[in-house]
């Protein structure tokens, strides 16, 4: 079906219809199916294989007043999982315990120390796991014969080649290819709860079995769609005491998916990671106010320890692949003293920087242990288990993993993982793409907006659609502090966060496309539209004279700063591959020149932390990872290059014709001090935001171009003669030698040579 009947029958708009096709729902009742779901949509639970057995077994427990203890993990998905299975259990009136390991004492799943305690704290005779067990052969043998217990296997992880001999609820050891598999540990306890109690049973579980499959980062088609959009209704509606009191702690108005993603489960899992999640639990099976209140302040101090710990991992790991040797790396491993608690998370921003698959090790109980993430298209899992003659242990699904090893193997493993996914996946697989869902031309008004929402929830398989807005003059106003932008674009207001430094390139004339994000926001109780954009890409270089603005305000920073040992460059490309930067200030001669060597040329920064060969035209940001610099255009200043290529070996071309067009434009002295007049005189007397506005309120008073103001502008600037903030400000200051910035002296030497 074409967009424009699927719009019409929907009653949609026709970008609505257009996203739904690009997901592949092409015919009527898919789409109602989509835009509208049901539960009765669930996959029907008699298609489970082994899922009656656990049941049945669970139903004559409760009958016989056996003990049951619950065996959970530590993580967001076992909490949630743990207390679904066990608030049902209690409200049948079962004999119900639970167990959460400590992620330090007793390691992941079922471990013989774990087991160990069970016995010594927990009067049962069944044990049930939830999102975990499936690969603990010898474990359960040991439970079941060694220490009496009947056991039941509940999990979603890959099963290995051999099974516990016990009852197992697990989707993928089900044949039936119809059936939905990809559940989280929370969604298998909630199907088992829904099997032995019913559906209505089960309805009041939802809400803690979406935060978990949002925060298992399962995808978000089929099943799970479903739990996770009943999931947050049932959340909203502030159904549960102590989630709502934690939503309202860090979320500000409506829960949604992205929230629980960065915000509610991260918070969660930071008990277990540098705490004893057990009494998590209370979270969600608990109405106490004070107790409720009391846990909540715990999970917050909690999660600000875990997030300084993740920083500094994440910084140090940063630190080390400065000298990575990213020429072979399809996977990032690597190792440091970190805390084992944070490496999950710490791999995860790492694959966000350099789109690799990242694994993180440390040492742990005499053995390196380790949590990987991956990217969309390549499964972890399957390359961690292609290398396992190097592991002592592993499991994990599809976009993450844990591992354990031998330190011997550290280095075998790094180079068997990387050869194999690079024969497997291709270099294709690795690229980032800057794919967009649909190019914005029409306005989006807020009722457009909310028929995007109902795409929702957005996460992993369902990710949220990815808008396109071509312009040339943004017309962006800085707002709060000045570092944040907002224009009104296609009728969306339109934000751009910590973009006080791109404000002239995107209010210039010069054509450009804006990734953005589009949602539904609420002012006063008014719904508007809003854009919140992503990534600037340039359809078109900047003109010269912005890059020659660029630089100068770059130099300004930079005044002051370390030289760089740079080397003449001979003019000879080296081949592209990994590891060299040519950095350009022209945009001319950095176009030509990727053209000429087949180099993909970026304005502003790469797309990723990797350093595969590039231009990189005027550089918003530092780029450490690059082993060589060759700069098209030496800058104004040495310093420049140091501070933008911190850890290359730096080379010069020899020609500096870029930098000399900018000393041409050298004022005189007497210039100086006539424009410094005319801009004390204009921020004294107006709310100036930007060097462009200041340059016209000052044109006629001062004599001279654009160019030559932006030299007299940045030098006092670096002379701290002025400040930019919300506003630019002049400060007083006793009198300076324009001879005392090296912005200055560069530029009058360049003069004079020219």
């Amino acid at each position: 079906m074409d967009i424009k009947t699927l719009s019409q029958k929907l009653g949609i708009h026709p970008l609505v219809a257009k996203l739904l096709i690009a997901r592949g729902i092409e015919d009527e009742a898919s789409a109602r199916a989509f835009l509208h779901p049901s539960l009765d949509a669930l996959t029907p639970l008699d298609a489970y294989d082994g899922l009656a057995e656990v049941a049945d077994r669970l139903e004559s427990a409760i009958a016989d007043r056996e003990g049951i203890v619950i065996f959970g993990d530590y993580d967001c998905d076992g909490i949630c999982a743990t207390s679904i299975l066990l608030l049902y259990l209690k409200s049948r009136g079962a004999d119900v315990t639970y167990f959460i390991p400590d992620r330090r004492e007793d390691g992941y799943g079922i471990t013989y120390a774990a087991l160990d305690k069970v016995a010594e704290e927990c009067d049962a005779h069944v044990l049930i796991s939830v999102d975990c067990g499936i690969t603990a052969v010898d474990e359960v043998d040991y439970a079941q014969n060694e220490l009496g217990f009947e056991v039941l296997i509940t999990d979603h992880h890959q099963p290995g080649g051999k099974l516990p001999d016990c009852p197992v609820f697990n989707p993928h050891l089900t044949q039936r290819e119809d059936v939905f598999k990809p559940l989280c540990g929370a969604g298998v306890a909630l199907r088992l709860v829904e099997k032995m109690g019913g559906l209505q049973a089960s309805k009041k579980f939802y809400d803690i079995a979406a935060l978990a499959t949002v925060a298992d980062v399962v995808p978000l088609v089929g099943d799970n769609r479903l739990i996770a959009h009943f999931g947050l209704m049932l959340i909203n509606s502030r159904f549960r005491k102590g989630l709502t009191m934690l939503a309202e702690n860090c979320v500000k108005g409506k829960v949604g998916a992205y929230d629980i993603a960065f915000r509610l489960a991260p918070r969660i899992n930071a008990m277990g990671r540098v705490k004893n999640a057990r009494e998590v639990v209370e979270l969600f099976t608990s109405s106490d106010a004070f107790l409720l209140g009391q846990l909540v302040k715990e999970i917050e101090e909690a999660n600000a320890y875990r997030q300084q710990l993740t920083d500094d991992l994440t910084d140090d790991c940063l630190d080390k692949l400065k000298k990575y040797d990213f020429s072979q790396a399809s996977v990032i491993v690597e190792f440091g003293l970190w805390d084992e608690g944070v490496l999950g998370i710490a791999a995860a921003r790492i694959v966000g920087k350099f789109n690799r698959p990242t694994i993180l090790l440390t040492r742990s109980g005499g053995k390196l242990k380790g949590s990987g993430r991956s990217i969309p298209g390549v499964d972890i899992l399957d390359c961690v288990r292609a290398c396992s003659r190097w592991l002592e242990g592993f499991g994990g699904h599809t976009a993450a993993c844990g591992l354990s090893m031998k330190e011997q193997d550290l280095d075998a493993f790094r180079i068997a993982i990387n050869e194999y996914a690079a024969s497997k996946y291709g270099k294709e697989a690795f690229a980032v793409r800057d794919d967009v869902d649909a190019l914005i031309e029409g306005n989006i008004t807020p009722d457009i907006a909310e028929q995007i929402d109902m795409l929702a929830p957005f996460g992993e398989g369902n990710p949220a659609p990815v808008f396109a807005i071509d312009c040339n003059e943004c017309g962006f106003v800085p707002i709060g502090d000045g570092s944040h932008l907002k224009g009104k674009l296609h009728g969306m207001e339109t934000l751009d966060f910590f973009a006080s430094d791109d404000i002239g390139y995107l209010n210039s004339a010069a054509a450009k496309r804006l990734v953005v994000d589009i949602q539904t926001g609420e002012f006063n109780n008014v719904k508007r539209a809003e854009a919140i954009v992503r990534k600037v890409l340039p359809k078109d270089m900047p003109s010269r004279v912005e890059c020659m603005s660029y630089l100068l305000r770059r130099s300004a920073l930079d005044d002051g700063g370390k030289d760089a040992d740079a080397k003449p460059w001979d003019g000879n490309a080296y081949a592209p591959g990994i590891g060299t930067v040519y950095v350009a200030f022209d945009p001319d001669r950095a176009t030509e020149f990727a053209k000429a060597h087949g180099l993909e040329c970026h304005y502003g920064e790469p797309p990723t932390y990797m350093p595969e060969d590039a231009v990189v035209v005027c550089p918003r940001k530092p780029l450490p990872y690059y082993r060589r610099a060759i700069y098209l255009d030496p800058p104004i200043l040495s310093a420049t290059a140091a501070a933008l290529t911190p850890n290359a070996e730096i080379y010069f071309a020899k020609d500096g014709a870029f930098a000399a067009d900018i000393a041409a434009k050298m004022p005189s002295d007497s210039a100086f001090a006539g424009v410094y007049k005319a801009i004390r005189s204009a921020c004294y007397s107006g709310d100036i935001r930007t060097v462009s506005q200041l340059f016209d309120a000052v044109k006629d008073e001062c004599a001279v171009d654009e160019t030559a103001f932006e030299i007299c502008f940045y030098i006092f600037w670096a002379l701290k003669f002025l400040r930019i903030g919300a506003k630019i400000e002049c400060v007083k200051v006793e009198k300076t030698s324009l001879d005392a910035s090296a912005l200055y002296r560069a530029l009058a030497r360049a003069g004079k040579n020219g």
